[in-house]
């Protein structure tokens, strides 16, 4: 199978169920409330996949990590309206945007389709959302803040620091390092494309609805482009009716 780089845009939206997650204050990560009624399928049925990968970025080759967690963690694919695949053990690689999975002693890229409603990976959520980059479609991962009507979501920004060759008085070249920078926060409404938020402002004006009430609760709660504000914001979003 070849990996899917590009979607065109008359592929816009994506198919995703209504989801009820359970959220508090002090928990970080969503929790999973309201998939206990669907069917189980085997994942080799449902998951694609584009190549192994094992043996590629092996640790010694570089300082850092591109992972969000290094260690692989039961994953679970929720695919269209009823059904959810058995666990499988998975990991996101955050540098470049891809699924993880293991069969066996082989690693191998999970191929983005829009079948594909949600991934839980240990306590992570994902959604697979639609975004332009380099003026074309793709699909992506993005870890979810707040679900709903209004979805918002994050991404922590991976950047890649290339190796440098031995300097005078060194013995050794300095390794290629993965650095773990700071987060960027996205939205997507009624599941349709992903969008950057580069202000709170411009994502209340966005909206079609509601705009009074979120302008007013945005003063009121001093929201602002955070994780925890964010969640705020979305949760009172899609309270309303």
């Amino acid at each position: 199978m070849s990996l899917v780089a590009g979607y065109s845009p008359h592929v816009r939206t994506l198919t995703m169920v209504s989801f009820l997650l359970l959220l508090s204050t002090g928990v970080m990560n969503a929790q999973i409330v309201s998939y206990k009624d669907r069917n189980v399928v085997d994942y080799q049925d449902y998951i694609n996949y584009s190549k192994a990968i094992t043996g590629a970025n092996k640790g010694e080759e570089y300082e850092g990590s591109p992972y969000m967690e290094d260690e692989f963690k039961d994953g679970i694919v929720f695919i269209e309206k009823d059904r959810k695949t058995n666990p499988v053990p998975m990991r996101y690689n955050m540098y470049a945007d891809q699924m993880e999975f293991k069969r066996g002693d082989f690693t191998y890229l999970m191929e983005p389709v829009l079948s594909i409603d949600m991934i839980s990976v240990g306590e992570h959520l994902f959604i697979l959302g639609e975004f332009i980059e380099a003026n074309k479609y793709n699909l992506g991962f993005f870890e979810v803040i707040d679900t709903g009507r209004l979805n918002v979501m994050m991404k922590q920004v991976v950047r890649l620091r290339p190796g440098q060759a031995p300097k005078a008085m060194e013995s050794a070249p300095t390794l290629p390092t993965y650095l773990k920078l700071g987060f960027e926060y996205y939205y997507q409404l009624d599941k349709d494309e992903v969008f950057k938020i580069s202000k709170v402002k411009a994502l209340v004006e966005s909206l079609p609805d509601h705009q009074d009430e979120m302008r007013q609760f945005v003063k009121k709660e001093r929201i602002s482009r955070k994780k925890e504000d964010l969640r705020k914001l979305a949760a009172y979003y899609n309270s309303l009716k």
